[in-house]
């Protein structure tokens, strides 16, 4: 129908910094439903709706990990996983970008901009992240790779879902 949703971003995602030892189980599930359980819920509603694509707003910090956010890297590689099975079953494409740190805005705080700083992934500004979203979003044939954004001048390294 003329109604029908023809596309999904998910971008949806929470921060509850602390080592795992000192956090309660409901703060796991906040940090972890945010993303995982919206997406789970999400994917239900939309079976059978005529998608063009599915684009899945994640972090790099699902592989290079940081002492705290337990959680949230686990919540971001659900994403991806849920990206490359989606992407093997869907008549469209479906897949994760793995965002750096955003440094103008976003969940990310000056402690972690600076560190990630110091491993050389300086961060993303808006309009360069906004700018390069587009891109992806226009882009003529897009790929079910997952896209790693680790530069502010964003040049995207690609890699095939499970490789490292």
């Amino acid at each position: 129908s003329e109604h029908s949703i023809r596309g999904l971003i998910h971008g949806a995602g929470a921060i509850d910094d602390g080592l795992l030892e000192r956090k309660d189980s409901a703060a796991v599930r906040r940090v972890i439903g945010a993303k995982a359980q919206s997406l789970g819920e999400l994917y239900r509603a939309l079976a059978g709706e005529p998608l063009a694509f599915v684009t899945l707003l994640s972090s790099l910090s699902a592989h290079t990990g940081r002492a705290g956010q337990t959680d949230y890297c686990a919540a971001n590689e659900v994403l991806n996983a849920t990206a490359e099975a989606w992407d093997r079953s869907a008549a469209y494409p479906v897949r994760a970008i793995l965002w750096g740190v955003w440094s103008e805005s976003g969940l990310a705080q000056g402690v972690l901009v600076r560190r990630m700083e110091e491993l050389g992934l300086s961060g993303i500004g808006d309009r360069a992240g906004a700018r390069a979203f587009l891109d992806e979003l226009e882009r003529a044939e897009p790929t079910p790779w997952v896209l790693l954004a680790t530069r502010s001048n964003l040049e995207f390294a690609r890699r095939e879902p499970g490789s490292s």
